[in-house]
């Protein structure tokens, strides 16, 4: 290699029931010009927290699968729809990395495998716990049947959390759910945190609202819900700051306007299970 190329890739997750939504990571899957370069951990321990009596043979004879079903596709589309059709296995959104040369490639292909697939060395929360806000709507969510950590529910209309809008970059967004071609994109914002934590976290929320808009394919509606704040002296500023990078600002301490938010989530994030009989 000399001349910087770009790479697109996905993660390799193992899903063995789809009713349970329980994932892991076990590979890392490289779309070549003329094949996959396809990277995956050297034990089934990891698949086997998911199905204890898991043959240690299943990552060997998935490799082998993903190249006999994506062989003769030319397209990066075609190969990844071609895994993603895979029994017990799913792979997350496509991402792209640069490399220039070889070495440079290795590089990053150890990075993305350490960060996505090896088991991590310690535990660790993208979400701070004093983002109550977050984990009330969590609730809520879940309380009314519509969140899911299966990537391929998004489809069906559910609402998942944490979701990769651009995974090579890191981005992700609070809450996302897809209905009649629009993406909706939720973030939340408390207005009691700490000042330095405050701005921090403002900045980086009207940042991923922004990003949506103009990375995700097709239209496009996002959202953010934020509590408390004292509206006679900042809190108002606060929110108009935000303002322009959100269709549509909801008051989590108002009983009407998150009733009415929910309500909304409810008609359009319900699942449409008839998308699995196609």
């Amino acid at each position: 290699m000399s001349a910087e190329q770009h790479y697109d890739y996905c993660v390799l997750r193992f899903s063995p029931s789809r009713i349970r939504g329980e994932t892991v990571n076990v590979g890392l899957i490289v779309f070549l010009e003329d094949s996959l370069d396809i990277r995956l951990l050297k034990s089934a321990a990891k698949a086997k927290t998911l199905v204890a009596g898991l043959d240690n043979d299943l990552l060997p004879g998935a490799a082998a699968e993903l190249k006999h079903w994506s062989s003769g596709l030319q397209s990066v589309e075609a190969r990844y729809g071609a895994i993603k059709s895979l029994s017990y296995f799913n792979c997350s959104p496509l991402g792209r990395f640069t490399a220039a040369s070889t070495s440079e490639y290795r590089q990053k292909i150890k990075q993305l495998f350490t960060e996505w697939v090896e088991p991590l060395s310690e535990l660790t929360d993208p979400v701070e716990r004093k983002d109550q806000l977050f984990f009330k709507l969590w609730k809520r969510f879940e309380d009314l049947k519509v969140l899911s950590s299966d990537e391929n529910d998004l489809e069906l209309g559910m609402v998942l959390p944490r979701y990769p809008i651009d995974l090579s970059s890191r981005i992700f967004g609070e809450y996302v759910f897809q209905c009649g071609g629009t993406w909706n994109v939720i973030e939340t914002l408390d207005l009691d945190a700490p000042a330095d934590r405050l701005k921090r976290n403002l900045a980086y929320k009207a940042f991923v609202l922004d990003y949506s808009r103009h990375y995700l394919s097709g239209n496009v509606r996002t959202y953010l819900i934020y509590r408390g704040g004292d509206f006679g002296a900042t809190g108002t500023p606060i929110v108009q700051t935000v303002s322009r990078y959100a269709d549509e600002i909801v008051n989590a301490d108002s009983t009407a306007e998150t009733f009415r938010f929910l309500s909304h989530v409810k008609t359009h994030a319900t699942p449409n299970y008839s998308l699995l009989l196609q």
